[in-house]
């Protein structure tokens, strides 16, 4: 067989297969030429509650309290399976490297374990004072690719506002294959076989017919540098971004500020007043080509027309799929949620569904921040634990705090949240130290770079892989001379 027609045969195994692949590089082992390809898109596999067996992706219910309900079109396919009975357990076994589970948060259901492959349980307590159905309720670790089992075990347990220790089974999502393309294949020239994560490399004279195996690279570290020095762009107070690109170069990761909510719910919009969109958006292109990321930041402190909400799953999916044609059209790179209406404004389960969602659409490289104010962390905090793999950076709030003023009470108080997030299992490589530095013509909700500077220095001898820090807004930053993208720059990429 020529060398074209074998190439021919094996890229046509591929389109029959119905596989998005990108082709990176061309490698000749003896006559015969093989395409060297990787996947690029994400595999999700939606498991309805009713969906039952022994088999792969199949739920089996064991106990005496388990109940099928149907009717009802707040659940995922109008139906769920529920208990109330004590060691109750839900049991999915299925392929893949990650598992979500949806159900029921209501005032009647309780805490759950929850385990993967026989591990250590995780406990979740499913207690909501308003019942929602098709909740995200849990987040598996990214697993190796292969067969698991998913495990919920009802408990008996709950939380103290409960008034039972119920719990629901309403779907799972199966995320099959690599999200970030980094699993590479072998292709079989003569026989037309596909085999999926090569692990080995083989003798470089195979002969015609034989299978070629190309390794795996490492998993992905995600789509940032290893330190950051980030700004918010705010869309009424610019200034425009050729200016930041011109003067300060330092920063390479900006947060446009902000997407608002448009309709009460979760549905929202971007108007940057500053920039035209058109000049905006060739102005992200050139600062994106030198080497700064751009996130839409969601959220803000904004009248209640404009607040953006993410209660329950309806609202979650409003966000989603309004988010992603802003996110297409100026070519933003990620997300990030400073949604400050407060617990009332959002749930940690739908701010995660909403991450789930969008790193399945863009794939793991796409980034996910949180911004906490100073007296939200801790909701976040559950929030930041929820999300798991899905977050790529929490950034905290270090200003707009009478006492920011002070420097000793500003350094504590930095030290005290960082220690506290790594003891709640965040890593400090996903930690952003915020500011604001317009001192002191701000007020009392800032302080000087050199201040801050000092804190992100001290914290990083703690922690040497502590991400960055961020200044809100980068217009302050300019009436400043650029002293902050001047200043951390070089102390903090370094």
């Amino acid at each position: 067989m020529r060398e074209k027609d074998r190439l021919h045969r094996v890229t046509s195994l591929l389109k029959h297969r119905g596989i998005l692949f990108a082709i990176i590089g061309v490698a000749v082992i003896g006559v015969i030429t093989l395409v060297l390809t990787h996947a690029t898109t994400v595999t999700t596999l939606d498991i309805n509650d009713n969906t039952t067996g022994t088999d792969a992706n199949q739920w089996q219910y064991a106990g005496t309290g388990w109940g099928y309900y149907s009717g009802d079109s707040n659940k995922f396919q109008g139906d769920d399976h529920s208990s109330s009975a004590t060691g109750d357990t839900a049991t999915l076994k299925f392929t893949g490297i990650s598992v979500a589970y949806y159900g029921a948060k209501s005032p009647q259901a309780g805490i759950v374990g929850i385990s993967i492959d026989g591990g250590t349980e995780s406990m979740v307590d499913l207690y909501s004072a308003t019942r929602f159905d098709n909740t995200l309720l849990y987040t598996s670790p990214t697993l190796a690719s292969g067969d698991h089992i998913l495990k919920i075990r009802l408990t008996g347990n709950k939380n103290a506002s409960a008034i039972g220790s119920a719990a629901a089974v309403d779907h799972a999502i199966v995320t099959v294959n690599d999200p970030s393309g980094g699993r590479w294949y072998s292709l079989e020239a003569e026989s037309g076989n596909l085999t999926s994560g090569a692990t080995t490399v083989s003798d470089a004279t195979a002969s015609a017919g034989g299978a070629v195996q190309f390794k795996k690279p490492p998993v992905s570290t995600g789509n940032l540098p290893p330190k950051l020095v980030g700004g918010y762009w705010q869309m009424y107070q610019g200034p425009n971004v050729s200016e930041i690109t011109a003067n300060a170069p330092q920063y390479n990761i900006q947060y446009a500020a902000f997407a608002l909510g448009t309709s009460g719910n979760g549905t929202v919009a971007f108007n940057p007043a500053f920039e035209a969109p058109a000049a905006l958006k060739a102005d992200i292109a050139a600062s994106k080509a030198n080497g700064c990321k751009w996130l839409i930041s969601v959220g803000g402190g904004v009248p209640p027309a404009q607040q953006t909400f993410i209660r329950n799953q309806t609202e979650a999916n409003q966000l989603v799929n309004s988010i992603i044609p802003i996110i297409d059209s100026y070519g933003f790179e990620g997300i990030d949620f400073d949604l400050e209406n407060g617990p009332d404004g959002w749930a940690p389960a739908y701010m995660t569904s909403v991450a789930v969602q969008l790193k399945a659409h863009y794939g793991s490289k796409f980034i996910v921040s949180i911004v906490p104010r100073p007296y939200e962390d801790f909701f976040y905090n559950t929030t930041a634990n929820m999300m798991g793999n899905n977050l790529d950076l929490v950034g905290l709030q270090f200003y707009d705090y009478d006492q920011t003023y002070d420097a000793t009470f500003l350094r504590g108080w930095i030290r005290d949240k960082i220690n506290e997030l790594v003891a709640d299992g965040i890593p400090p490589s996903k930690i952003m130290i915020g500011c604001i530095t317009y001192y002191p013509e701000y007020g009392n909700g800032s302080n000087t770079v050199a201040v801050y500077k000092a804190a992100f220095d001290e914290m990083e001898t703690k922690y040497p892989t502590l991400r960055g820090v961020f200044i809100w807004e980068t217009s302050l930053d300019k009436k400043k001379n650029w002293e902050f993208a001047h200043t951390m720059g070089p102390d903090v990429l370094q």
